[in-house]
């Protein structure tokens, strides 16, 4: 069994980042029955600004991602998770640490473990096995032929009827195995009975994608870091990206678009997947960029972070964050200013009505340059005991809005309590030391 980390940056930056991750430990827990694992770790990742400008309010804000042998099996905040394995063989868990600038479970950024790096061999005890000592592996090492002179490995035979062995990581490619039985005086089969197993390795994701506009041909470049091909995805103007058809196929070094002009004014998405021989990877990070009728480009605004609601008298809400304009470069573009905040709610509900606002909130700078927004509802907009959820999302002057989906909620409260009973008053002496 082993276990695997990766940083699951919003913009594809995805990076090995084993030190932010440590104590992790992957247990067998029979009493939760046959193959039960039990996977904990602690995170201790630094603040940046995937991570949201203002993790001293409210610490990490992320999600993790468990997968187990490359299955998706749990999104969650939490830093244990008890599972049952899914087949048979090693167990190989994977925490990736997910799209913080929203905290969104839904989002998933596309680090998938590397499957089948690895050989497994099985086989059963021989039938002359008086005096069997242990056995003998010998391989091609990926080249054709194998070396008998030099084992890579030895299991012994003990008084078991099976018996299996797992290599080291390799490299893609096609390796032969034979396995030999040896006696306790060193006497050794001859047999040449070879297994093969192909390897190909997951493909690594871009990072650093990045895309430019030039309204004089009404192209977009795309460009990407990691050193592999891609194959690069669009939604064509409007909706959700086409991960079903390419719009182009191994490309190596970036990609630029045909014109745009003529198609109809949207909100363009691309995404760039990393190929090899075998397999595409699946990460689902994409840039965005609006186009309008005068071929004008806008970027959205970051989100707010510190999403606080806070029942007050009479049945109403304060709800509260905090917003920051200094975030980098993100994407070769700086992200558009926002100038308020746009406060939505479920009404009670369950559902959240991210279409009409209750209501917007200024944005006041505090210390250390972040921002902060307040906002009280309406007298009489809810009754004692409701729920409420409200959520937040930072506007541009132009209009544009942030999608984040974080959510808070409070219980409306309008009785006041109770008088205090048997109010009495009397006279004391002052004595001197109490």
């Amino acid at each position: 069994m082993k276990w695997g980390n990766r940083w699951g940056d919003p913009w594809g930056d995805c990076e090995d980042t084993g030190p932010r991750f440590s104590a992790v430990a992957l247990k067998e827990v029979p009493a939760f029955g046959p193959r039960a694992y039990r996977l904990s770790w602690t995170y201790s990742g630094p603040t940046k600004w995937g991570q949201r400008w203002g993790d001293p309010w409210g610490g990490f804000r992320g999600w993790f991602k468990v997968y187990v042998n490359g299955e998706l099996i749990a999104t969650q905040r939490e830093r244990s998770l008890v599972f049952t394995a899914p087949d048979e063989g090693d167990v190989v868990a994977a925490i990736v640490t997910v799209g913080p600038l929203n905290g969104d479970p839904g989002y998933d950024p596309g680090c998938t473990p590397i499957p089948g790096n690895r050989v497994r061999l099985n086989w059963s005890r021989p039938t002359d096995d008086d005096d069997l000592s242990h056995f003998n592996i010998y391989t091609d090492a990926g080249d054709g032929s194998v070396d008998y002179d030099s084992p890579v490995a030895t299991v012994q035979a003990g008084t078991a009827a099976s018996y299996s062995w797992t290599s080291a990581p390799l490299v893609d490619g096609t390796y032969k195995y034979v396995v030999r039985s040896v006696d306790l005086v060193g006497n050794e089969d001859p047999n040449t009975d070879e297994v093969s197993q192909a390897i190909a390795t997951w493909p690594a994701s871009p990072t650093g994608l990045a895309y430019a506009y030039d309204p004089d041909t009404d192209k977009v470049t795309l460009t990407w870091s990691g050193g592999m091909n891609c194959n690069i995805y669009s939604n064509g103007g409007s909706g959700d990206i086409d991960y079903d058809s390419p719009v182009a196929s191994d490309q190596a070094s970036g990609w630029e678009s045909a014109a745009l002009t003529g198609d109809a004014p949207g909100t363009f998405r691309y995404a760039a997947r990393g190929r090899n021989a075998t397999y595409e990877e699946k990460n689902t990070a994409y840039v965005e960029f609006e186009l309008d009728a005068a071929a004008a480009e806008v970027t959205r605004p970051g989100s707010p972070f510190g999403l606080t609601v806070a029942a007050t008298a009479g049945a109403e809400f304060t709800v509260s964050g905090w917003y920051d304009q200094r975030r980098p470069t993100i994407l070769g573009a700086q992200p558009a200013a926002a100038s308020q905040v746009r406060v939505y709610h479920d009404n009670g509900t369950g559902t959240m009505d991210w279409v009409t606002p209750v209501g917007t909130a200024s944005l006041v700078l505090a210390a250390g340059g972040q921002q902060r927004w307040s906002l009280t509802t309406s007298a009489g907009a809810y009754s004692h005991g409701q729920t409420v959820k409200f959520g937040a999302r930072a506007a541009t002057a132009g209009g544009v809005t942030d999608e984040n989906t974080d959510t808070a909620s409070a219980e409306a409260d309008d009785t006041a309590p109770g008088a205090p009973g048997a109010l009495a008053a009397t006279a004391v002496r002052d004595v001197e030391g109490t």
